[in-house]
Formats: structure tokens, C-alpha cells, sequence
């Protein structure tokens, strides 16, 4: 079991220690405070002003795969360079004098791109393991891409490498819900 206690100024982690039969404090040397310090107020093991300790990722990223989505939507938002133009704009992307990919920017808020998890900024510089030569590729590599059930868009976020994978149904994206069975009457109580 492990606990964070979130203060103003520090911010102590700790773990419950089974032999001891108490909490412990964990000790994270790169950012805990000096256990040896002179100064009175410092508390050795704790974190100071730290309320957040890891890098933040939003919903997409630490999903790893957007999920079930129906063809005709995927090919309505991503079909064609057409597609994408009318919800942000799209252009090469060039680095050391070769095209790495389509760039996206002006992404306009409240479109289909911008649900599945695109941002300002992100290169998408493969479809299906297809790299992008060129800003022509798009359309033929989608075509053969939407073929299969699964289609992997390997982008690249603020340089950092990312793949998001659209798994395809052709009907529904959520399976029917089953039709819930009437509820009998409560029997009468009572004399």
C-alpha cells in the first residue's frame, strides 16, 4: 500500500512496511530534501513543492491505441489529405533536406482529427510501417491501410516517437447492448 500526502511546500511518499506495522517514508534521493541539512524546517524524505512527479500525458498517449472506430468515420476524418485539410492544415514535413512525414497545424478545435487524439504539431510519418516520402503517399497508403481491421499511424509528438492504432468494424463501433429483462413485482408485504 502506498500513500502520497500532498502539502503547500513538501510532499511526502511513503509505503506501508508489513514488518514494522507502520508507514515509511520512501526515500527518492534525486529529489527528496538533504537528510543532513542544517536548516531546522527541512524534513529529510520529502519532496518539496513537487505535486506532480511524473511527465503528463493526456488520454491518447497513455492509451497507446485509440480504440474501435467505424471505417466510414476513420476514412471520413483521415481518408484522404482532403479529409484532413477541411479540420487543420497539412504540410510537409522536412528534416535534413528529406520529407519526414505531414505536419499537422491549425488543427481547429471540435473536429473528428482533434477527438482522435491529434495535436498541433504532430507528424505523422508512417501508415502501417509505410513511410511517407511524400506528401502524395497519403492517400494510396490509407487505401491499402483501411484493408486490413487495424490501421498504426506512427507520428511524432514534440520529437518524441509515438503509434496510435485505429482498430475498424464496419457496423457499430460499440457492441449492441444486450436488451435488459423486465424486473418482477415485489411481492406484497404486509398481512
Amino acid at each position: 500500500m502506498w500513500a502520497i500526502d500532498v502539502g503547500t511546500t513538501n510532499t511526502g511518499v511513503a509505503r506501508w512496511d508489513p514488518g514494522a506495522g507502520q508507514p515509511k517514508l520512501v526515500a527518492l534521493p534525486d529529489i527528496c530534501r538533504a537528510p543532513s541539512s542544517e536548516d531546522p524546517l527541512e524534513a529529510p524524505l520529502l519532496v518539496p513543492s513537487a505535486t506532480e512527479a511524473r511527465a503528463h500525458l493526456d488520454f491518447w498517449s497513455r492509451l497507446g491505441s485509440v480504440g474501435v472506430l467505424r471505417r466510414n468515420a476513420f476514412l471520413g476524418s483521415l481518408g484522404t489529405r482532403e479529409a484532413i485539410t477541411r479540420q487543420a492544415r497539412l504540410m510537409s514535413s522536412i528534416k535534413d533536406g528529406a520529407m519526414k512525414g505531414l505536419k499537422i497545424y491549425g488543427l481547429r478545435p471540435d473536429t473528428p482529427l482533434k477527438a482522435l487524439g491529434f495535436y498541433n504539431g504532430d507528424a505523422i510519418v508512417a501508415v502501417d510501417g509505410q513511410t511517407l516520402s511524400d506528401a502524395s503517399a497519403w492517400d494510396p497508403a490509407i487505401t491499402a491501410a483501411v484493408v486490413d481491421n487495424d490501421v498504426t499511424l506512427d507520428i511524432v509528438r514534440k520529437r518524441q516517437p509515438l503509434t496510435l492504432v485505429f482498430h475498424l468494424v464496419d457496423g457499430p463501433a460499440t457492441p449492441p447492448t444486450p436488451p435488459i429483462a423486465p424486473v418482477p413485482p415485489m411481492p406484497p408485504t404486509g398481512p
